[in-house]
């Protein structure tokens, strides 16, 4: 595991004197574009304070990924909640080109590489240039309430993406105490609620992974790679067969490893076969 005092000071989001001042505080001179191995590294976490080994700064630390400087502090955070997973639904025809860019992208850089999904709605047409253009919202939760008005809307069970939750502390991210198409979350507001206070304010308790509000949601900057989607999931194999197969998909591309089968992900109740696509019963319950 290779890297040079530049790469670190940006994975870190310090400078790079710094990185320069804890090697030379070591006896050590390394060139800002050099390669340090792994001992050399973990000195360097050891001298800046940073109570972490390389191994886990690599895992908390996409190389393509800025993260806010104090994410050592997130992550602690994120480990007393026990928060292991957050969600996203959506379309399943838009599984193709999440696998084939290896990408979970927002508007507006969909717009640039003319892929054109199908879409969620953001409440309004403000909205939608404001945070749509470049957040991806991803729950808490599973957020069955929505899912179930989008059922009824379109006639089929979306897929979800399990997202790792270390992209709550990538710069640019931040939070919604409810949910962002709400009229009383005014969007030139919600994009500076980006530090850990405002992150709290989704919980009740300092130790709960359970927000207050079960809408409340994480929006991630411009996106997510599939470093952090965890997995895809399907209600049925059915329904996973349907979207491999119109998408063109091989079986053996990557993303594959990725896919599960769970009906738990999705709301309860009677789900039927409409139209050789399964989609939520309107008789079962009211949308939420």
């Amino acid at each position: 595991m290779m890297i040079t005092p530049t790469e670190l000071a940006t994975r870190l989001n310090i400078s790079l004197v710094t990185i320069l001042r804890a090697l030379v505080a070591s006896s050590c001179y390394v060139l800002p574009d050099q390669e340090m191995d792994q001992e050399l590294v973990d000195l360097v976490l050891t001298n800046l304070g940073y109570g972490i080994t390389s191994s886990t700064l690599f895992r908390h630390a996409p190389e393509n990924r800025r993260m806010k400087s104090n994410w050592l502090a997130w992550y602690q955070n994120i480990q007393r909640r026990h928060l292991n997973s957050l969600y996203h639904f959506t379309a399943p025809t838009n599984i193709a080109s999440i696998v084939r860019t290896g990408s979970l992208f927002a508007r507006r850089q969909l717009a640039a590489q003319g892929i054109q999904p199908i879409r969620n709605s953001w409440g309004s047409t403000e909205k939608e240039i404001a945070l749509g253009a470049d957040y991806i919202c991803l729950s808490l939760t599973k957020q069955w309430a929505m899912m179930r008005s989008v059922i009824l809307e379109r006639a089929e069970l979306p897929a979800v993406l399990i997202i790792e939750p270390r992209v709550i502390w990538y710069e640019g991210t931040c939070f919604s105490p409810h949910n962002s198409a709400r009229r009383d979350v005014r969007s030139a507001e919600l994009r500076n609620w980006t530090t850990e206070y405002h992150f709290d304010l989704l919980f009740h308790e300092t130790t709960s992974n359970w927000p207050g509000d079960p809408q409340a949601e994480i929006l991630v900057r411009d996106t997510i790679t599939s470093e952090d989607i965890r997995n895809i999931v399907f209600h049925d194999q059915g329904a996973f067969q349907a979207v491999w197969q119109d998408a063109g998909l091989d079986r053996s591309a990557s993303a594959l490893g990725k896919v599960r089968i769970n009906a738990r992900y999705f709301p309860a109740g009677e789900i039927e076969p409409r139209g050789g696509v399964l989609g939520w019963a309107a008789s079962s319950e009211q949308a939420g």
